[in-house]
This record gives C-alpha cells, structure tokens and sequence, in this order.
C-alpha cells in the first residue's frame, strides 16, 4: 500500500467512530462495512480520499491553475487554513500506538514488527500536525 492511501487510511480510522460510519454509509447508500474497509489501514481497497490526495498533489506540481481549480470545486481554500487538528487526540494516538507495540514486543507477540510500523505511522502523522499547526500559527501570528 502507498503513503497517499496508508496515511489517510490510518489518519480517518482513528477519527471515523461507528456512528459516523453508519450515517455515513446511510447517506452513501452502501454498507458499513464498506465505510470501515475503505478507512481500514489493512484493508487493500484504495480510499478515494487518499486518490484525490494524490491527483491533488499532481495537479500542484504540473497544473498549478488546475490544482486551484480543483480545490475551489471541492469546496477548499485555495490558501493554507490553520488547521482544526486537537494534538492532544494525535498524541494520544502515538502513545496508544507506541504502548501496544511495547506490549507486543514484551510478550513476543508474532506482530510485534507490525505494532511497531503502526507507531511509526502514528509518530509520522503527529509529527506532520505539528508542522502545520505551527506553520499555520506562523501564518496568522
């Protein structure tokens, strides 16, 4: 699985609760297990918020006018927004990550390589918030 997909899969996963999911799939008009797989970090099935990350990411690079219009259609400023992320919760996540790779490895557990690449990821994503947040407070402070 790529970085686009595993980070926004891991990202939504931890965010998405079950009702939200429901009401999400309600709407959508398919399943909640369908909902859960496209957020599930193990699940192969690309999430389209990662493709459209992606073709976003693209379209920056090689039609910067495209990219603008692509955000204006969906609805996001064309500026950087300070960014509505509580890094208390990004934390908690790195330590639940971290503890349960600990625990994994402590009791040779057979996943303990795999806890370990998920605190990783968690680490990763924290650490990315941080950038923003604080690049963003630079921004309007």
């Amino acid at each position: 699985m790529d970085s686009y997909q595993l980070e926004s899969k891991s990202f939504l996963d931890d965010l998405v609760p079950r009702g939200a999911r429901k009401a999400i799939a309600a709407d959508w008009g398919v399943s909640e297990g369908y909902v859960s797989q496209l957020l599930n970090p193990h699940d192969e099935r690309k999430n389209p918020i990662g493709e459209a990350k992606r073709l976003l990411d693209y379209l920056q690079r090689h039609a910067p006018e495209a990219h603008l219009a692509a955000k204006t259609f969906l609805g996001l400023s064309a500026n950087e927004h300070v960014p509505e992320v509580d890094l208390a919760i990004s934390l908690g996540a790195v330590a639940k990550e971290v503890g349960e790779a600990f625990h994994a490895q402590l009791n040779r557990k057979p996943n303990a390589r795999k806890e370990w690449r998920e605190a990783e990821i968690a680490v990763s994503r924290h650490t990315k918030q941080v950038v923003k947040v604080t690049g963003a407070l630079r921004k309007v402070g």
